[in-house]
This record gives structure tokens, C-alpha cells and sequence, in this order.
């Protein structure tokens, strides 16, 4: 079998921003500096952090990183980013945000595919490409105020009918606000309300 990093042409310990980090960076700067408040801003699964410094620039809000990947949140912490090590929303309080941003594992891969690297916990969305995803839309209700938003980027190798029908099944709706196609996949950055 062959791993995930491998077919992406990937090394090392920490997912390094690629087309889908700036897509979801550049779209989410660009809603947050429409807004009036100074809203509270988590990136989960922040990486190397590229996405939150994007978006503490660009939008000039405050922005907390949480990653799973002990590398990813030093190389973050590099970039200025203050950084909680966790599992998507696990270590923060009911209510604490106003807006979550996330570029989450979205590949498909196999039921025997390994996770025995950070890379390959950074790429796979198990077998459907959901599961990670899933498990944010649950998990994010708790951390995001009652008006909160989450954005999140998603390709069509995921489903995006199969991604907003999951959000759907939250009692969010989803909308489309940005996308960028290429040979091989369409990203989708979705606002969820």
C-alpha cells in the first residue's frame, strides 16, 4: 500500500501550507474583515500555522491554534501563534469563540491505511474522508458562541453533498464562498451557520 504523504509527494512532520491553506485563509480574512466586532478566532488543526498568522495579518483579529501534532504546534508557536495542544476543540470551554477555521484530513484512504507519522494523521479523512470532518461539526457546537461560524474547506474527493448533508444533520446550513478547481479536485471552502 502506499501512503498518503507518498502520493502527495510529501516529507517530514508538519503539513506545510499548500493550495487548500490559502484558499481557506485568503476567503476567511476576507469575511472577518467585513465584520464590526473583533471576534474570537480558532484554527484547529492549525499545522504549521500558516492559516492563523494568514489570518491574524490580514484580518487583524486574534487567533488561538490547537493541533494534535506536538511538531506542528512548536512550528506554529515559530510563526508567533499562540498554540494549544489538543484534539480539535477538546481543550477549550463551552462558548469561547466566535469563528472556527479548518482545513481538516479530507483524503479518502484505505481501511488498512496506518496513522504512524504525523503526516498521515495530518492527510487521511479515513476511509470516506469524513471523519475528521464529522467529528468537528459535532464537537464545534459546544466551543462557538450561538451565533458563531465555521468555516471549512473540503474537496470534492470528500463529497461535498455528502459534507453539507452531514452539517444539515447538525441543524446548520452550509454555504459555498469561495472554490478553486484543479486537474484533479475541486476546493471548497464552506461558512456553516
Amino acid at each position: 500500500m502506499t501512503d498518503l504523504k507518498e502520493r502527495r509527494g510529501l516529507d517530514g512532520k508538519v503539513y506545510q501550507p499548500a493550495e487548500d491553506s490559502y484558499l481557506l485563509a485568503k476567503s476567511v480574512s476576507a469575511e472577518l474583515q467585513n465584520r464590526d466586532d473583533n471576534p474570537r478566532v480558532l484554527d484547529v488543526g492549525t499545522g504549521s500555522g500558516f492559516i492563523a498568522e494568514y489570518i491574524k495579518k490580514h484580518a487583524e483579529v486574534p487567533v488561538i491554534g490547537t493541533d494534535i501534532n506536538p511538531h506542528a504546534c512548536q512550528e506554529a508557536q515559530n510563526r508567533g501563534i499562540e498554540v494549544i495542544r489538543g484534539n480539535l476543540v477538546e481543550p477549550f470551554h463551552r462558548d469561547a469563540f466566535d469563528v472556527i477555521v479548518c482545513n481538516p484530513p479530507y483524503l479518502p484512504d484505505s481501511p488498512e491505511g496506518t496513522f504512524d507519522d504525523w503526516m498521515e494523521v495530518a492527510l487521511s479523512g479515513q476511509t470516506s474522508g469524513k471523519d475528521v470532518i464529522d467529528q468537528l461539526l459535532e464537537a464545534s457546537q459546544r466551543v462557538l458562541k450561538p451565533d458563531g461560524v465555521l468555516y471549512l474547506l473540503i474537496s470534492t474527493l470528500t463529497g461535498i453533498d455528502e459534507v453539507i448533508d452531514s452539517v444539515e444533520r447538525t441543524g446548520r446550513s452550509a454555504a459555498v464562498i469561495a472554490e478553486d478547481n484543479y486537474p484533479f479536485e475541486t476546493l471548497v471552502v464552506l461558512k456553516i451557520i
